[in-house]
């Protein structure tokens, strides 16, 4: 059965990027497809299930179940599943609201899998998670590089053409031809650039340390020694792995052209080098080659580069337009919902109900911020234990952080918590998207795993 677990997790390490699901209801609002109504089984989901029921017996048969629930985390966990179900009762949409209910509870399981368990070896559960955006990196380069995409139900992607609406583009004018084009975005295979931004960012961080882990406290003699010499053993003979993967990562990265990420990935690198005075230098050859490829392909598209950054171009003056357009409909309906909020998944249907019932279908997409939809859809209280949760965590491998300074686990998954924070910030999908949510909980739950060695 242990071994079943490690194989279960390692795989869905490296297979969480892949959304083959099985649709039950299409999601429509306003005579279109509406995604965030959606009610789908996901492939991963029967995996994440049979992983929890494996965990469960072996807790189970070692007396160990109720001992893995006396960390303080816990509390704002069990507050903040409580009244999202609570919510359901008087969400405009019941059956959505408890679709959501259901995908929080299998956040919560990889919560609880990957938390908990003190056999499976932090370092190789970050490997797979490393080889599966490896995977993805190359799969978005060659996106962008040919501007082709491919649909296939049973990987769960989906066909996406430059010059169709809704399609995620960059619109640019050629500084030799002069020519306008438009130039489809790296998507992997998940739903938006956004979140392929996101989860390579997350996947670039943990390869930098995954490269700086190496040699990392290895002059440290303790009765860890031996857990330690095969955690680094394993490190070493993988380490052309982990370099390749940084690489193209990062060109995977840059393809997705998502500025929050890139915004994400830039301001815990800095937290980093301010941090890790002390093994900065061992991180230099993971960030100088970030920074040569992101300098090459920068350059080789620079025009494409400056229109993503000018606020002021047709395109992105609309996306810019719509978040604040979205965040004023926010502060609407929390002027009567504040307390208890609109139901769990239930923000499109509160817009389209009580603040603009005749737009497209398109338009009823979540605030473009975690705080505030988390906010809209759980209440006051719901959002206070939202960022309890984030605090606690926080706080408590900083503490680590400050009394191990052989460990650099605490110093990653502090840059993992604030890169999470910052793309909260700008975007929703932590929240409101399958993916989203299991990959925040699989961060969340790394952050809180201990083992033998932290390894």
């Amino acid at each position: 059965m242990q071994k079943l677990q490690t194989i279960g997790i390692y795989l869905l390490a490296f297979l969480l990027p892949w959304q083959t699901r099985y649709i039950f209801h299409y999601g429509t609002l306003n005579g279109g497809d509406w995604e965030y109504g959606t009610i789908a089984l996901y492939a991963i989901d029967i995996l994440i299930v049979l992983i929890l029921l494996i965990t469960l017996s072996l807790k189970l048969s070692e007396k160990t179940f109720w001992l893995s629930f006396k960390k303080s985390h816990w509390i704002p966990i069990a507050i903040l599943f409580v009244i999202s179900c609570l919510s359901a009762f008087f969400a405009l949409d019941t059956n959505l609201a408890w679709y959501r209910v259901g995908q929080l509870f299998l956040g919560l399981a990889i919560f609880y899998i990957v938390s908990t368990d003190q056999t499976i070896s932090k370092v190789k559960i970050f490997f797979w998670f490393v080889l599966g955006a490896c995977l993805q990196g190359v799969l978005a380069s060659w996106q962008f590089l040919t501007q082709t995409t491919f649909a296939s139900k049973w990987l769960g992607m989906a066909k996406h053409i430059s010059g169709d609406l809704g399609v995620s583009v960059i619109q640019a004018t050629n500084p030799i031809s002069g020519a306008d084009e438009r130039w489809l975005r790296a998507y992997g295979s998940l739903d938006h650039p956004n979140l392929l931004g996101g989860f390579l960012v997350i996947a670039l961080l943990i390869a930098t340390y995954l490269i700086i882990k190496r040699d990392y406290g290895s002059k440290k003699i303790t009765e860890q020694d031996q857990n330690n010499f095969c955690v680094n053993t394993f490190l070493i003979k993988c380490q052309p792995i982990v370099f390749t993967s940084l690489i193209v990562i990062t060109a995977g990265l840059f393809f997705s052209f998502s500025r929050a990420a890139w915004i994400a990935f830039a301001i815990t690198v800095i937290i980093m080098i301010i941090l890790a005075i002390g093994s900065f230098k061992k991180a230099l050859p993971a960030i100088i080659p970030i920074i040569i490829i992101f300098g090459i392909l920068g350059y080789q598209h620079q025009y494409l580069v400056t229109a993503r950054a000018d606020v002021n171009e047709n395109l992105e003056y609309k996306s810019a337009a719509e978040r604040i357009e979205y965040i004023k409909n926010t502060k609407q309906i929390l002027q009567q919902h504040w307390l208890l909020g609109v139901g769990n998944g239930n923000y499109g249907l509160a817009i389209q109900k009580y603040i603009a019932p005749d737009k497209t279908n398109w338009y009823y997409q979540p605030v473009h911020n975690v705080f505030l939809l988390v906010f809209t859809e759980l209440g006051i209280v719901g959002l206070i234990t939202f960022i309890w949760l984030l605090l606690s965590l926080l706080i408590s491998n900083v503490k680590k952080m400050m009394t191990d300074s052989q460990n650099i686990f605490p110093l990653l998954n502090i840059t993992l918590l604030i890169s999470l924070v910052i793309m909260m910030f700008f975007d929703h999908w932590l929240w409101s998207l399958h993916f989203g949510i299991i990959l925040f909980w699989f961060v969340l739950g790394m952050s809180a795993k201990q083992d033998q060695s932290e390894s």
